[in-house]
C-alpha cells in the first residue's frame, strides 16, 4: 500500500547565500561594464559594412596610379562677386586659365596625394562620393554647391569620385581639413577660397 508523503513547505532561501550574492553582485555588474568600455574606448575595428568595403575599393584604385591624381573644387550657382575654383595635381597643370585669378591651381607632389586621399577616406567621402564615370544620377543641388572631384587618369579610362557640397557644415569640414595638409601654392589657393566663404561660414553660427 503507498502511502502520500505530506506536502512539505517550499524550502525558503538560505539566509546566508542570499546575502553573499546580494554582496556580490554589484561588483559583478562593475566589473562586465568595466569590460564593455575598455573594448570600446580600445577602438576595436567595428564590422565590415557595404559603404566601407566600397570606400576601400575606391581608396585602392586612385592609390594605384598616384602619378596622375588630381583634385578639382569649382563652385557652381549665382555669384555677385566671383567664388573661386581650385585644382589640385600631381602632373603638369593645364595653360587654359592660367590667367583667370579665380581658378587656382596648383602642383603637388604624390605624398600629399597620398595624404589628400587618406584623409577623404577617414572623413568619409569615399563612402558618399558619386561615380564620376555614372551614365545617369541624381540631380545636382538646386541651390549653389561647391563639387569635389578626385581622380587619376588610368590611361584613357579616368576614375573620377564626385560630391556636391551645399553650404552646409561638411563642406567647411572637408574645406578645413585639407587645408591643414596643404603648403605652398596648394595652400594658398584653398586659403583664398575659404576665405571667401568666410561670410557663409559666420551666417551658419548665427
Amino acid at each position: 500500500m503507498n502511502t502520500l508523503r505530506p506536502l512539505l513547505p517550499p524550502t525558503a532561501p538560505n539566509p546566508s547565500r542570499l546575502s553573499r550574492f546580494m554582496r556580490f553582485a554589484p561588483i559583478a555588474v562593475a566589473v562586465l561594464l568595466m569590460c564593455i568600455g575598455v573594448n570600446y574606448l580600445s577602438g576595436a575595428p567595428a564590422e565590415r559594412t557595404p559603404s566601407g568595403d566600397i570606400a576601400i575599393a575606391r581608396t585602392g584604385k586612385l592609390l594605384g596610379d598616384m602619378s596622375t591624381f588630381t583634385l578639382r573644387l569649382a563652385y557652381a550657382g549665382q555669384q555677385d562677386k566671383p567664388y573661386y575654383h581650385l585644382l589640385l595635381s600631381v602632373p603638369a597643370l593645364p595653360v587654359n586659365d592660367r590667367d583667370n585669378p579665380f581658378h587656382q591651381q596648383a602642383r603637388i607632389t604624390e605624398t600629399q596625394a597620398k595624404k589628400i586621399i587618406e584623409l577623404l577616406s577617414k572623413d568619409g567621402f569615399f563612402a558618399v562620393a558619386l561615380d564620376g564615370n555614372r551614365n545617369q544620377g541624381p540631380v545636382p543641388p538646386k541651390e549653389s554647391y561647391y563639387s569635389l572631384t578626385v581622380g587619376i587618369a588610368n590611361g584613357r579610362n579616368p576614375i573620377l569620385f564626385e560630391e556636391w557640397l551645399t553650404f552646409r557644415p561638411l563642406l567647411f569640414q572637408r574645406l578645413d581639413g585639407l587645408q591643414k595638409l596643404l603648403d605652398g601654392d596648394a595652400a594658398k589657393g584653398m586659403d583664398f577660397l575659404i576665405t571667401r566663404l568666410s561670410g557663409h561660414r559666420r551666417a551658419m553660427k548665427q
